[in-house]
């Protein structure tokens, strides 16, 4: 169950409202859209007016997370969709991970990003208001200021920056590994066989000829939610509407009942061990069905740069029919022997003839 999981996996972060703890968000469903508005400045790319009309048409509202570095010679377009009741919001200046920063500039990066989204909502609204909620609803709510990490990687420095200058970082509980996958058909039933209520659903901007399979994907997406009777709305809507018809704490991300600092809260203290692993397993199973769908080898040099993952016979013909096998944690992580199983492990090998590499603790 996807849900379950995410306090353990992205600690801080929110990723979806509980209608258990958050009532008002029945039938209700937050839109993201990631890597707004397009790579390139040359209008003929751009997508955004496609987008916009496609949400006017199913009376949709959305949050679009902008690397605000893209966002020059496309700034008319961002304040039409603010004009038609969206909202930007601040995923960093560029499309990479600033896990690896130091605290002083992922700081700047934030800090220029957000000043990139504060004139797009002057320029519209006259006002340089930070805030993504509106004055009414402000009344009411304690503003927000949302974020999404890059890639969704997250780090200790990143964190404390963001909780300095008061932003939530958001993920999602409703995806369908839209970079990686260009099946629309797939994309569209995966998100709305995870959408429920209070959902944060996240897609990437399609450009043409880059992931342009996503306006299809979002249309129909959208068809089914339509369908089911639930509204569309922005981040913001989906906050206020939480926690005004509930009076709930704002300033906690909801993550379950796992929502809490990595430094204070064990899962293993809060569910039982057998169901603990049985949610790891089938997480792991799901991640890896994901990436086998796409083809293993053609997306591990994106994901792990710099890394040595295989070698490829078109390159080293000499690997033709050899494989490495390794053993991580060897060799036990108890002193008892009766726990150690290395004899067996090397039963096994000479039984088969083969050899391994163990990497040890």
């Amino acid at each position: 169950g996807g849900r379950s999981l995410l306090g353990s996996v992205f600690p801080g972060s929110l990723c979806f409202y509980d209608r258990a703890k958050h009532p008002g968000v029945k039938g209700l469903l937050a839109l993201t859209l990631d890597d707004a508005p397009c790579r390139r400045r040359d209008g003929d790319f751009c997508m955004v007016a496609e987008i916009q009309e496609l949400l006017r048409e199913f009376d949709a509202q959305a949050t679009f997370f902008c690397c605000t570095d893209y966002v020059a010679g496309h700034e008319e377009l961002m304040h039409d969709l603010l004009r038609d009741g969206h909202e930007v919001a601040n995923h960093c200046p560029a499309d990479r991970s600033y896990a690896g920063e130091r605290e002083d500039a992922f700081e700047a990066a934030l800090l220029q990003s957000e000043g990139v989204c504060d004139g797009l909502r002057a320029a519209v609204f006259g006002q340089e208001s930070t805030p993504c909620l509106d004055a009414d609803a402000a009344s009411e709510v304690p503003a927000a200021r949302w974020f999404r990490a890059p890639h969704g990687r997250m780090s200790a420095p990143m964190k404390k920056v963001l909780d300095k200058h008061g932003f939530t970082n958001v993920l999602t509980d409703c995806y369908g590994n839209d970079p990686w996958i260009g099946d629309a058909d797939y994309l569209a039933q995966t998100m709305l066989d995870h959408a429920e209520d209070g959902s944060i659903a996240v897609i990437h901007m399609p450009e043409r000829g880059f992931r342009e399979y996503n306006l299809k994907a979002l249309r129909m997406f959208l068809e089914g939610l339509r369908a089911r009777g639930v509204r569309v709305v922005s981040l913001s809507t989906l906050h206020r509407e939480a926690h005004r018809r509930v009076g709930a704490p704002v300033a906690e991300p909801i993550e379950e009942s796992l929502a809490a600092s990595a430094s204070s809260w064990s899962v293993n203290s809060l569910v039982g061990e057998a169901r603990l692993t049985a949610w790891r397993t089938e997480f792991h199973k799901a991640c890896w069905t994901a990436v086998n769908t796409v083809g293993t080898r053609s997306v591990l040099g994106s994901v792990f740069p710099g890394s040595l993952c295989f070698y490829d016979p078109a390159q080293h013909p000499g690997v033709k029919g050899l494989l490495a096998l390794t053993l991580d944690d060897a060799p036990c992580s108890r002193r008892d022997r009766d726990f150690a199983m290395v004899v067996e492990i090397r039963e096994l090998l000479r039984e088969y003839e083969a050899q391994a590499t163990f990497f040890c603790c």
